[in-house]
């Protein structure tokens, strides 16, 4: 099944479902992501009826299943000033316990300021950590510490998800999560009178709840969100799910819209393409002779069998790399056991006709991808699950894909600021008045 037939049938399956039940995006089954190991995934694979034997499903069932029963036993800490005031725009992101310090937002580029025109919700993706001085317009959402395997109910959890899973699939999510996430937004909104609300979206299940919060508080509030990063290849998880996405969408290239319109769904109309908030040229420099790790490592194994045929094929060694691993993956165990069996490949020594050279090589799915041809850069992508994980020209027009061996692609760019438009140091905060 090509990549264009998949949207088309989960787009129609997204369509039917709604008219049952229209809150279908607040529910995790029906985040179809197709980069990460996830509830969705495993849907997905199943609707596309991929091969999962007895014992894999089994493991699913069992992992997600201590996922959620881990969620329902998190507890949550609200860090907030009491104060009300009078903020125009209300910015809700993410941020973890060293960009706090920094009064730093990674999304939307821009320092956190004491601001009476803009009041900050972020959501920690750390434990929480109590930090002094922080901005009196800044509300932080934090988990508290677990210790989940000394709590009976964990265990009892896991047969009640179990159960769940089987027979309830679809009306699964976090609740401990969304519920605080209703607590804390509501507050913040009876204290304000926001005109804008800003979200760096990626069409999560939460965040069509934040929607469906803020839009029965007030309508008249316009929701805006940015695609802070870029679609991936096969955006299975951004179909247009009608009730609760943005009022207005902002992208940083044509082509993305293309995508949104075209294959997801998306009204015209509803989407604004602007410069990017987050990205800015680079130097060549800084991509070339380097292996980018992705933050989701899906199936490790099948990625280094086909790095290891690619480097074999073309006589590259791996040394002559410099591997960089996904920020916010740096203490991920998979991560680092994957960096220390790639450095050990080793590849028959021969004398190849197919030499490639100042190259840079992806693996899985990164946005980093599009950054790179549009500074002109032929990229190698290695993939484990090419349906998945490829870039295909028959969506991304713009991309010349060529196959090397299986599993690798080489991609070029036909015009550039197509895939991504480059922004300059503050494009946000001066596009938006946000001070």
């Amino acid at each position: 099944m090509t990549q264009t037939k998949i949207l088309e049938q989960i787009k129609k399956i997204v369509k039917s479902n709604l008219i049952l039940e229209p809150e279908i995006s607040i529910s995790d089954y029906f985040f179809f992501t197709s980069w990460s190991d996830s509830y969705g995934k495993w849907n997905l694979n199943k609707i596309l009826k991929k091969r999962i034997n007895f014992f894999e499903n089994l493991n699913y069932l069992i992992k997600y299943a201590i996922i959620y029963s881990i969620a329902d036993l998190e507890k949550y800490k609200l860090t907030y000033s009491k104060k009300k005031n009078k903020s125009q725009n209300l910015i809700i992101s993410y941020t973890n316990n060293y960009k706090l310090l920094k009064n730093y937002d990674n999304y939307f580029s821009c320092v956190i300021k004491k601001s009476n025109k803009t009041r900050w919700f972020l959501i920690n993706l750390d434990r929480f950590k109590r930090i002094k001085n922080l901005p009196y317009n800044l509300t932080v959402l934090s988990k508290q510490k677990n210790y989940f395997y000394f709590n009976l109910k964990f265990y009892l959890n896991i047969f009640k998800f179990i159960f769940f899973i089987l027979f309830f699939k679809k009306k699964i999510y976090d609740d401990k999560f969304f519920d605080t996430l209703k607590s804390g937004i509501l507050q913040i909104l009876k204290k304000s009178n926001f005109s804008k609300i800003y979200i760096p979206y990626e069409s999560q299940p939460h965040q069509h709840q934040i929607i469906k919060i803020i839009k029965s508080f007030d309508k008249k509030i316009k929701i805006i969100g940015y695609l802070h990063s870029s679609l991936t290849p096969l955006p299975t998880d951004f179909i247009y799910k009608k009730k609760y996405e943005p009022d207005i969408l902002i992208v940083h290239g044509l082509a993305q819209k293309e995508i949104l319109v075209k294959h997801l769904g998306w009204q015209s109309k509803n989407i604004r393409n602007l410069k990017s908030f987050r990205y800015t040229k680079k130097s060549k420099s800084f991509f070339t002779n380097k292996l980018f790790l992705p933050f989701s490592l899906n199936k490790p194994d099948k990625l280094k069998f086909n790095m290891k045929n690619f480097l074999e094929l073309y006589s590259i060694k791996i040394n002559q790399f410099n591997i960089v691993n996904h920020p916010l993956m740096l203490n991920s165990t998979k991560h680092k056991n994957f960096i220390n069996e790639i450095k050990n490949i080793q590849t028959l020594k021969k004398n190849s006709k197919n030499q490639i050279k100042n190259i840079s090589i992806v693996v899985g799915v990164s946005a980093i991808i599009l950054e790179m041809l549009e500074n002109n850069i032929e990229v190698i992508h290695i993939c484990s699950e090419p349906i998945f994980e490829k870039h295909s020209s028959e969506i991304w027009k713009n991309i010349i894909v060529k196959e090397l061996v299986k599993g690798v692609y080489s991609y070029k760019i036909k015009k550039v600021k197509s895939l991504i438009n480059f922004g300059k140091k503050n494009e946000f905060q001066n596009k938006c008045k946000i001070y």
